[in-house]
């Protein structure tokens, strides 16, 4: 999601649609790679079907209290990474962040707030093995809850100082229940 940021950056003046194909063609060598290397040897196989009538309908499945738990708390999730994703250009742009940091722009520091996603889910998934996902997803979601919070209610007086790691940390903690769920 931050790769267009980094490219834009990068790429100065080349036109969007540039921007555009060298994403998609990044995107599809990144699939080949993912097709190419397969299952990763931990990964737990899959049960044998068990014989039975088939589920009415996928929505069936939220009668199931733990899948409609998980399934409601992903969905939540998604709503908020990608409000944050989309509209970190913009707020960047709009507090003065890019202002105070000249030398890497709204696309630079848009890219690495989204780009912090990653290292969060790298530290999610270490935490998980010794904590378990459930506290790391409530970890996370509390942590970039008040990031939210704090964000909302004190852009206006915060300086692009203070703002800039806020809303990395922010990026941080946005990803990281995302594999938990």
């Amino acid at each position: 999601t931050g790769l267009p940021h980094l490219l834009r950056w990068g790429g100065g003046a080349l036109p969007w649609q540039w921007i555009v194909t060298a994403s998609s063609a990044l995107a599809l060598a990144g699939a080949a790679l993912v097709a190419a290397l397969g299952d990763g040897p931990h990964l737990p196989r899959r049960p044998a079907r068990t014989p039975g009538p088939a589920p009415v309908s996928a929505l069936s499945a939220f009668r199931l209290p733990r899948f409609r738990a998980a399934a409601l708390g992903y969905f939540g999730h998604m709503w908020e990474v990608y409000a944050l994703w989309t509209l970190a250009p913009l707020l960047v742009a709009a507090t003065g962040i890019s202002a105070r940091f000249p030398w890497a722009g709204p696309y630079g520091l848009s890219f690495g707030i989204i780009g912090m996603g990653a290292l969060g889910c790298l530290i999610g998934g270490r935490l998980s093995a010794r904590l378990g996902s459930e506290r790391v997803a409530l970890a996370a979601l509390t942590t970039s809850g008040l990031c939210a919070l704090i964000f909302a209610l004190f852009h206006g007086v915060l300086p692009a100082a203070a703002l800039l790691p806020l809303m990395l940390l922010w990026g941080a903690s946005v990803a990281p229940d995302s594999p938990q769920f």
